[in-house]
């Protein structure tokens, strides 16, 4: 049998996980709570941060049973109904977590995230994140520089701008372009940070309210007819990217999904094999690792895919 010197295969040793701390709600933070009961032999402990407005929630209420018979599990208010004076407060999270016996910070999707201020924030803090490092996060979170970064590996992009000072700057591209476009924020999410303008006049209107909202503002070419579809990922320390499937979120209100169907039923084959290519394609290029989702629109009148972010 052949052995393997240490240097030749050095082992990682990873701590084991006593308690997690939920920054999140609703079917995210109950997922994360029902995982953490199944996590290992005997599984581990968690704590349900909530906002006043959550205070009711499902996964805190099943947290608050699950204490009743095991204090490993316990549920810790975070702050006002404002994301910015709880979930996305990453001071109060730290605090709460430490507060709570907590090694470990899983923040879902959206909120901290995304964010890799956040991340190294917690991590300083001597907290294990549950996510990507933290500058990785940096490189993908920011929906210009994955723009980038896709247009450098020759990923189908819409056209579109990058940040924009000025309304002038934005109506002159959007000449160019032609209308509709879609004008975005670029740290946004949850569809708070898109408007659509079809007219000179709409444009007028979208551009000065979001940049006074978000600052960062650029435009894209906006298809009215294509499907939102997303690509789901898992990727490795060690380079490996597998694609878990993908999911059709077109039926969306204000931007907001409402529906996922998954596989995404109306998809070209072709053009599912193209768009899992080209996520794995990026996932390795930036040496992602841990679970990811890469947005498209596929236009379905010219058979063509299209990165989002």
């Amino acid at each position: 049998m052949r052995t393997v010197s240490k240097e030749q295969a050095p082992i990682e040793v990873v701590q084991p996980i006593s308690r997690v701390f939920i920054a999140n709600r609703g079917e995210i933070a109950r997922r994360i709570l029902h995982t953490s009961q199944l996590y290992g032999p005997n599984g581990v402990g968690a704590v349900v941060a909530f906002s006043e407005a959550d205070a009711n929630s499902l996964p805190v209420r099943e947290a608050r049973i699950l204490e009743q018979t095991d204090d490993r599990f316990a549920t810790a208010y975070l702050g006002l109904e404002a994301p910015s004076l709880s979930y996305d407060n990453v001071q109060s999270v730290i605090d709460s977590a430490k507060a709570y016996g907590c090694d470990v910070v899983h923040p879902g999707y959206g909120f901290l995230a995304e964010r890799p201020e956040a991340a190294h924030a917690i991590r300083e803090a001597g907290l294990r994140f549950i996510g990507p490092p933290t500058e990785i996060i940096a490189q993908v979170g920011d929906k210009e520089k994955a723009r980038e970064i896709a247009k450098r590996l020759d990923i189908p992009l819409l056209p579109g701008t990058s940040t924009l000072s000025s309304y002038e700057e934005a109506l002159k591209a959007a000449r160019k372009i032609e209308f509709p476009v879609m004008v975005k924020a670029q740290n946004a999410g949850g569809g708070s940070g898109n408007r659509v303008a079809t007219t000179e006049d709409e444009l007028a209107a979208a551009f000065p309210a979001l940049s006074a909202q978000f600052e960062e503002v650029y435009i894209e070419k906006y298809l009215d007819h294509a499907q939102h579809i997303e690509v789901q990922i898992a990727a490795g320390k060690n380079g490996d990217v597998i694609i878990l499937g993908e999911r059709d979120c077109s039926a969306q209100r204000k931007f907001q999904k409402v529906i996922e169907e998954s596989p995404a039923p109306t998809l070209d084959p072709k053009v599912r094999q193209r768009m899992h290519r080209d996520a794995i394609k990026m996932a390795k290029h930036v040496k992602y690792q841990g679970l990811g989702t890469w947005e498209f629109l596929y236009d379905s009148k010219t058979n063509k895919h299209y990165f989002l972010e």
